[in-house]
């Protein structure tokens, strides 16, 4: 059973080639196929690069009967589950992208990347204090003392020129942002992804479907 949205259909495996003068080349080596038969890569069309705008404007993100398959491109699993043609996986439960969360801040840091750019910027800065965290407990104390959402908000500011419109604005942004935030940086103490995914997964919204179904 698949839960969520059609996947991005990235169906190509690659082997890079390095050349003496430093340049080099990724090779396809191999596709992906699902059980059925059908590769999941989706075609390199001219609005490629454009896919998941497409898919963000045509409502497919978060209306199931908005999602354009391939009829012409059917296949059947043993189980007898229809399976689609044109990029990508479609779920077998759809879960709409939540859109509640799309404040104009939490889209112009998405648009720069600052979430991602801070944590990094964070370590560089506190990296003896992160390494010489071995479990939770210890990580989530660090965090209720560090005042990430004061730097993080600082950091914006000062590197991208992003602040909330409104003190509304950021109390919209940070239920969704301030735990993406400290997984990102928990993830550089020893615990590595684990925190990432322990810190991130309570609002991950398909998850959260997953464990009801």
């Amino acid at each position: 059973m698949i839960i969520g949205r059609r996947s991005f259909g990235k169906g190509l495996v690659q082997e890079p080639v390095n050349f003496t003068d430093g340049s080099g080349i990724r090779l396809t080596v191999a596709r992906y196929h699902t059980p059925s038969g059908r590769c999941i890569q989706k075609p390199f069309t001219d609005d490629y690069a454009y896919d998941f705008y497409n898919r963000y404007n045509s409502g497919e993100l978060t209306n199931a009967d908005s999602i354009k398959v391939n009829t012409d491109e059917v296949y059947y699993t043993k189980e007898g589950r229809t399976v689609y043609g044109g990029g990508g996986i479609v779920p077998d439960i759809f879960v709409p992208m939540d859109t509640t969360k799309a404040s104009p801040f939490y889209l112009a840091c998405n648009k720069k990347a600052t979430t991602m750019r801070f944590a990094s910027d964070y370590f560089d800065h506190h990296r003896s204090e992160l390494v010489s965290i071995e479990d939770m407990a210890a990580l989530e104390k660090y965090f209720s003392k560090a005042g990430i959402e004061e730097k993080f908000l600082d950091f914006a500011f000062r590197k991208d020129g992003l602040k909330p419109s409104s003190p509304e604005d950021w109390n919209d942004s940070k239920y969704y942002m301030l735990p993406q935030i400290e997984a990102l940086v928990g993830r550089y103490s020893k615990l590595g992804e684990n925190a990432f995914y322990i810190l991130y997964l309570p609002i991950d919204t398909t998850i959260k479907a997953a464990i009801e179904t």
